[in-house]
């Protein structure tokens, strides 16, 4: 199965920047999610799609 994770958002109620980019624990949230898809048996690829709006993503 082939996943495609959406990760071009702006935290604006956050006041954090870039969702994907917050971090917890000193990761940002979106190395989580991409460690436990690709740990997957049943993943083959993960795409990650972003936005021009967020460069830091």
């Amino acid at each position: 199965m082939d996943v495609i994770v959406m990760a071009g958002g702006f935290g604006q109620r956050l006041g954090m920047g870039e969702k994907p980019c917050v971090e917890l624990l000193g990761k940002p949230l979106i190395t989580y999610v991409i460690d436990n898809l690709r740990s997957s048996k049943n993943i083959d690829k993960v795409f990650v799609a972003v936005s021009p709006v967020t460069p830091k993503t």
